[in-house]
């Protein structure tokens, strides 16, 4: 059985383009469905395969419960997606609701345990760092507002920091019939090093061929490169799975990277295990 994405909804107008996102993404993809959750409490229980990670949720969240579900419609409304109300059958303590892991990728903004108006480009919440960490599934991060993407781009490290991203970033490209573009900032590997990795993922041919675009960077800082990516671009970042992965998910370079950046973000953390999902 195909999994969803599962995309909890503000009932608000940044949160309307949060939501946006999500379905472009889901209708470029597959068309995949959407499994949307409106809130009625302030907290919720996501239950990952090795941990379980409390969502505290502001009461931006519960405002005009009433209105949430037409607005959902509406902004949906001109989609090609399906989509359902994630209903919770089970509660933590009797009050919190409780949402499974089993998803293809889930949306959520950079922070999801402060008031909207605070959330901004530069930080990345602790909920959503912990998600990120024991999760299977990729989290997008939206940007600001909704504007359609019409190319993927991979940021891929070297050997054991981008592989599974760049995979990810093919599927999708491949999917929605986009180019794709890798994006290598020498640091602490070879360019040899990278083409040997990037042959192990079976992305050399594709290169070759000119079906991919990998720009590598020998000089200049990652801040300056990022320049190099356009605004029409989804980008896919990948944690990694090396003993630094605390140094790398949360360390600065993801930090630079996504307040820097105001394209949406897919992040794969080092447990993300859906590559095949698209």
């Amino acid at each position: 059985m195909e999994r969803t994405f599962f995309h909890i909804f503000l009932n608000t107008p940044a949160g309307r383009e949060n939501l946006l996102q999500s379905a472009y993404l889901a209708e470029r993809t597959n068309p995949r469905s959407l499994s949307i959750f409106v809130p009625t409490a302030d907290k919720c229980v996501m239950y990952c395969d090795h941990t379980v990670v409390t969502l505290d949720l502001d009461d931006s969240y519960l405002r005009h419960p009433e209105t949430a579900k037409q607005h959902v419609n509406d902004a949906l409304s001109d989609f090609k997606v399906t989509y359902d109300f994630f209903e919770p059958s089970a509660f933590t303590g009797g009050v919190m609701p409780d949402i499974h892991s089993d998803w293809a990728l889930m949306t959520c903004p950079r922070a999801i345990s402060q008031k909207s108006g605070r959330i901004g480009l530069g930080h990345i919440g602790p909920k959503i760092r912990a998600i990120l960490a024991h999760a299977s599934f990729p989290i997008l991060i939206p940007s600001g507002n909704f504007k359609p993407w019409d190319r993927v781009t991979a940021l891929f490290g070297g050997p054991g920091h981008g592989e599974n991203g760049v995979q990810m970033a093919a599927a999708i490209a491949d999917r929605a019939k986009v180019p794709l573009t890798v994006l290598t900032q020498l640091e602490k590997s070879t360019r040899e090093e990278c083409k040997e990795a990037l042959a192990a993922i079976n992305l050399s041919n594709r290169i070759k061929q000119g079906n991919a675009d990998w720009r590598v960077f020998e000089t200049g800082t990652l801040e300056e490169n990022l320049f190099s990516i356009t605004m029409d671009s989804l980008v896919v970042v990948d944690s990694g799975k090396h003993s630094i992965i605390e140094q790398v998910l949360f360390g600065s370079n993801l930090e630079k990277i996504q307040a820097l950046l105001p394209n949406q973000l897919l992040i794969c953390g080092p447990n993300c295990q859906s590559t095949i999902e698209f």
